[in-house]
C-alpha cells in the first residue's frame, strides 16, 4: 500500500520529472521470494554477497534436460503510464532463456520479456525492462495493457539446460515521463580543419560533407549533446578514406562530465564501424579518436544514430553490415532470404551439426559455423558467384554435399559424422577441382564465423542468427573456441588469422588484404563475443586436377578423441576410413526394409530412408 501511495504522489507532481527510483527488493529477506519449478528441475535460493549489500543466488539444475525454474515475489503495484524496472544479474549457467514476467492480480494473465539463449554474464550487468519491452505472453486479456501487477517472476527456461547459478541484486522500479522529442543535437569537436569540415556535418547524412580534424597525430574527439536524454541502440561511423581511426572508443554521459566507455577497439580496418549499444540512454555521446591510420588527423563523413529498437541484438547488427557489404559476404538470411539446411550426426547422440544449401556448416547447436571462400586472381569468390547444387551420398544416406560450379573451378563441401554417441566427430571435406584448360593457383579460406546455420526466423526453442565467439586459441593442429569447442585441421593450413568483431568483418580482410595480414596472431579474446578466424589453404592445380582439405570437429571434448585426430598422419586415408565406416552403418540401418514401387517412385523410397536416418540422428 505504501508503494501505491508513493506512485500516486509522484504522478501528481505537476511540472516535475517523475524519474524517481524506488527499491522493489534489496534481497535482504528470502521470505519474500517463492521458488517455482517444473518437474525435472531442481531450484534452491540462498543469500549471497553483492555490490550493494545482499544478492539473491538461484541454484538451478535441469535434471531432465528441459523445463523451467526460478523465483516469484508478491508485488501489489499500480503501474503509471510509463515506467521501467531495472536489476543487475550475473550467472554461470549455460545459455538458456531468461524470462522477466509480470503477472496481474488474477494470476491468469502474463506479460514478459523473454531473452532467448541468454548468455549469463560472469560479472554484474544491469538490465532494464521498459514498458514498451513487455509483450503479452498468455491469458484471456490479450490486447490489453497491464495496469496492476500482482506478482513478478524471474525464470530460467531450458535451451541448453545444464546446471549452475544466477545472481540478482538491486531490483528497482522507476516511473518515467512520457516518451517525447529528443531535442536538437549540438555537435562539437576538439578541432576542425576549416569551415567546410565543421563537426555538425557528421549528422547531415551527406557523403559530400565531412568533418575533418586538424592535421595532427594527436588524439581528437567528437561530441554530440542531444539536448536531453535520448535512447538509441547503436551508431554507424563512416570514415573519410585515408583519415580513418585505427584505435578509437565511444563513451556516454548524462552530464557531460562523468563518462562511461561503451565501446573500444584497436587495429580497426573497416571503412564503416558498426557499434552496438543496445538499450542505451544518454544525453551526451563522444567518439574518442586515439590513433589514425596515417597520422594526419581524422575524418568522419557520417555518424548515423540507430534509434532504440532498431538494433535489438547482434543479429540486427550483422544484418545491417550484410546490407552494406557485397552480396555473398554474409549468409542469405541476413538479407531476408530463405536458406535451407539438413542435419548431420550419428544415431542416438545428443549433439548434431547443420549444413545449409550454400555449404556453411554449424558445428553444434548455437555454435559457430565454418564457411568456405575461394580466392583466385586476387578476387574473393563466394556462394553468390557460384551455381550451387546439393546431393546426398547414394541419394539417401545422411552424408550431404554442396557443389559450387564456377567458371574455372568447382568446390564440393561434404560433411558427415562418425563415431559412437558421446564420442562422435564431425568431418568437413573441401575439394577444389580445376575445370579449366589452364593452371590455376589460389586459396581456399575456411572462415570460422559467429553465425549459426539456423536463421533468426527459427525461434521456437532456440533463436538462430548470431552465435557467441568469445575466444579463439590455436595450438598446433587444433583451434579451441570459447575454451570448450575444438576444431582440428587434419590438412595443415598455410596460414591462420583471427579478428575481433570491432575490427571489421573478416571477409573484408580476405578481400582486401589477405589472411596473413589480418592480425597475425594465434589467439583472440573478443570482449564483444563475436570474433572470427580463418584458415588458409593454398592450391596449385593443373587442368583437370583437384585437391582436398579436411577438418574435424569433435562434438565432445575428450582427450582420446583429440589425440586420435592430432596423431592422424595421412588425412586422406583417415577420413576415407571414417566415411566408409559411416556409410556401412547407415546402409545397414536403413536397408533393413524392402519397398517395392515403380522405378519412377525411387525418390519416394529415398525420402523415406533419409527421413528415418534424420529421426535416428535427432533422437537422444
Amino acid at each position: 500500500m505504501i508503494a501505491r501511495i508513493l506512485f500516486f504522489a509522484l504522478l501528481c507532481l505537476v511540472g516535475q520529472p517523475i524519474n524517481a527510483q524506488y527499491v522493489v527488493s534489496d534481497f535482504r529477506s528470502l521470505d519474500e521470494w517463492e521458488v517455482i519449478a517444473s518437474d525435472g528441475v531442481v531450484v534452491r535460493i540462498v543469500h549471497d554477497t553483492g555490490t550493494y549489500d545482499k544478492s539473491l543466488r538461484i541454484d538451478i539444475e535441469f535434471v531432465a534436460g528441459s523445463g523451467y525454474g526460478g523465483v516469484r515475489k508478491k508485488l501489489d503495484l499500480d503501474l503509471p503510464p510509463n515506467y521501467q524496472f531495472s536489476f543487475e544479474v550475473k550467472g554461470n549457467l549455460p545459455p538458456n532463456n531468461f524470462e522477466f514476467k509480470l503477472v496481474d492480480t488474477t494470476g491468469d494473465n502474463v506479460w514478459w520479456v523473454n531473452r532467448r539463449n541468454f548468455e549469463f554474464p560472469r560479472d554484474w550487468r544491469n538490465l532494464r525492462v521498459k514498458k514498451r519491452h513487455l509483450e503479452f505472453a498468455w491469458g484471456p486479456r490479450r490486447g490489453e495493457d497491464l495496469e496492476r501487477v500482482g506478482w513478478v517472476e524471474f525464470i530460467v527456461a531450458s535451451a541448453e539446460g545444464g546446471k549452475g547459478s544466477v545472481w540478482l541484486q538491486n531490483f528497482l522500479f522507476e516511473p518515467r515521463s512520457a516518451e517525447g522529442s529528443t531535442g536538437t543535437p549540438t555537435v562539437t569537436a576538439s578541432s576542425f580543419l576549416d569551415m567546410k569540415s565543421a563537426p555538425e556535418s557528421v549528422l547531415d547524412t551527406l557523403s559530400s560533407t565531412v568533418w575533418k580534424s586538424a592535421r595532427t597525430p594527436e588524439k581528437q574527439w567528437l561530441e554530440i549533446d542531444f539536448g536531453r536524454p535520448r535512447e538509441y541502440s547503436g551508431i554507424v561511423l563512416e570514415w573519410e578514406p585515408g583519415l580513418r581511426a585505427q584505435d578509437f572508443a565511444v563513451a556516454t554521459s548524462d552530464d557531460g562530465k562523468q563518462w562511461k566507455e561503451a565501446f573500444r577497439t584497436r587495429n580497426a580496418r573497416s571503412e564503416k564501424a558498426y557499434i552496438p549499444m543496445f538499450e542505451t540512454e544518454s544525453r551526451f555521446l563522444r567518439v574518442n579518436l586515439l590513433k589514425s591510420v596515417g597520422g594526419k588527423g581524422y575524418g568522419i563523413r557520417n555518424l548515423t544514430l540507430k534509434d532504440e529498437g532498431v538494433w535489438n541484438n547482434q543479429t540486427d547488427v550483422f544484418a545491417a553490415m550484410a546490407h552494406d557489404a557485397p552480396r555473398g559476404f554474409f549468409p542469405r538470411y541476413f538479407l531476408n532470404e530463405q536458406t535451407y539446411w539438413t542435419v548431420i550426426g550419428v544415431s542416438g547422440d545428443e549433439k548434431e551439426a547443420l549444413i545449409n544449401e550454400e555449404g556453411m556448416i554449424e558445428t553444434d547447436k548455437l555454435g559457430f559455423s565454418l564457411e568456405p571462400f575461394l580466392s583466385i586472381d586476387d578476387k574473393l569468390l563466394t556462394w553468390n558467384d557460384a551455381n550451387i547444387s546439393q546431393s546426398l551420398q547414394d541419394e539417401y544416406l545422411p552424408i550431404p554435399s554442396v557443389h559450387w560450379k564456377l567458371e574455372q573451378i568447382d568446390l564440393t563441401v561434404t560433411a558427415f559424422a562418425d563415431g559412437e554417441a558421446g564420442k562422435s566427430v564431425l568431418y568437413a571435406v573441401y575439394e577444389v577441382h580445376n575445370t579449366s584448360k589452364r593452371r590455376i593457383t589460389g586459396n581456399l579460406f575456411v572462415a570460422l564465423r559467429p553465425f549459426q546455420v539456423l536463421p533468426p526466423t527459427q525461434w521456437l526453442n532456440i533463436t538462430g542468427g548470431a552465435a557467441n565467439v568469445r575466444s579463439i586459441v590455436r595450438k598446433g593442429k587444433t583451434v579451441v573456441v570459447n575454451e570448450t569447442k575444438e576444431l582440428v585441421s587434419l590438412t595443415p593450413p598455410n596460414a591462420f588469422g583471427v579478428g575481433e568483431f570491432a575490427q571489421g568483418d573478416i571477409t573484408l580482410f580476405l578481400r582486401d588484404a589477405g589472411l596473413p595480414r589480418l592480425v597475425g596472431v594465434n589467439r583472440l579474446s573478443d570482449g564483444h563475443h563475436h570474433g572470427s578466424a580463418a584458415l588458409e589453404y593454398a592450391f596449385d592445380l593443373a587442368p583437370g586436377n583437384g585437391q582436398r582439405f579436411i577438418l574435424a570437429v569433435p562434438f565432445y571434448r575428450r582427450k582420446e578423441v583429440r589425440a586420435m585426430l592430432e596423431n592422424a598422419r595421412d588425412a586422406e586415408r583417415f577420413v576415407e576410413t571414417a566415411r566408409s565406416r559411416a556409410t556401412r552403418f547407415w546402409k545397414t540401418k536403413l536397408n533393413v526394409m524392402h519397398i517395392e514401387l515403380p522405378p519412377s517412385a525411387q525418390k519416394l523410397i529415398n525420402t523415406a530412408k533419409s527421413t528415418l536416418a534424420y529421426i535416428l540422428i535427432n533422437r537422444d
